[in-house]
């Protein structure tokens, strides 16, 4: 995979702090040794949040998880009320 674009979803107040306006789509461009930590550092999120982050509905704790084009990741505060 050459270097591409992939659309992740951000909830609660981490959207807010990012400064995401809408339905908290965000787009990132990702290499092919892109993983969960890349997009966590390159959104800026703070190292003490320690996000819920799901990768195709499934929660993944793994920061060295090797993300691809195909994949949804959502990024979530530990508490989302609504």
């Amino acid at each position: 995979m050459q270097n591409t674009e992939i659309t992740v979803k951000v909830y609660g107040h981490i959207k807010e702090n990012l400064d995401i306006g809408g339905d908290g789509n965000i787009v990132v461009k990702i290499g092919k040794d892109a993983t969960i930590g890349y997009i966590i550092n390159y959104l800026g999120i703070d190292a003490g949040i320690k996000p819920i982050v799901m990768v195709n509905d499934r929660i993944n704790y793994n920061r060295d998880y090797p993300v691809k084009e195909s994949d949804e990741i959502s990024i979530l505060p530990l508490s989302v009320g609504g």
